[in-house]
């Protein structure tokens, strides 16, 4: 428990090292990929979420996907609003309490939104099926969140 409670102290203290890499044999920045949503090239974005589990996965992420992967990222925005990430990853970058607020803060329609968010962690599975429900029957289905699994809870 120590040696798990000390990474996690150090990944927490590296996050917050913006002018260095954490890990010795990090890929430099310069190397570092981007990813490319409806032609334009981006880092790979993360819409962090504010509570301490969600905020540590989203650093961990980050270091990993950074400086293991090779992706240059970002983080696109802080909330502790499911909902807005779910958003967001359809390419409405707004922070919303309510599903009904975000259908109607955000046009979906082409060349209006690319999203600069492609990932979240902890969306929890209460929130999921009414928003991913409004982006299937818009024309815009195909930017609608994927789940891609549990990171263990239950």
């Amino acid at each position: 428990m120590r040696a798990l409670s000390a990474l996690l102290g150090a990944i927490a203290l590296c996050s917050f090292r913006a002018a260095s890499d954490c890990l010795p044999e990090a890929v430099p920045w310069a190397s570092r990929k981007e990813v490319v949503i409806d032609g334009e090239r981006q880092p790979l974005g993360l819409w962090a979420f504010t509570w301490q589990s969600a905020a540590l996965n989203s650093a961990i992420f980050e270091l990993l996907a950074g400086e293991v992967l090779g992706y240059r990222t970002r983080e696109t925005n802080r909330s502790g609003v499911v909902v807005s990430g779910l958003w967001a990853i359809a390419g409405c970058d707004v922070v919303v309490s309510t599903r009904s607020e975000a259908e109607a803060s955000c046009e979906l329609r082409d060349g209006h939104a690319v999203s600069k968010t492609h990932l979240n962690f902890e969306t929890w599975d209460y929130y999921l099926p009414a928003t991913l429900k409004t982006l299937d029957a818009s024309q815009f289905s195909h930017r609608k969140p994927i789940n891609l699994g549990t990171l263990g809870f239950n």
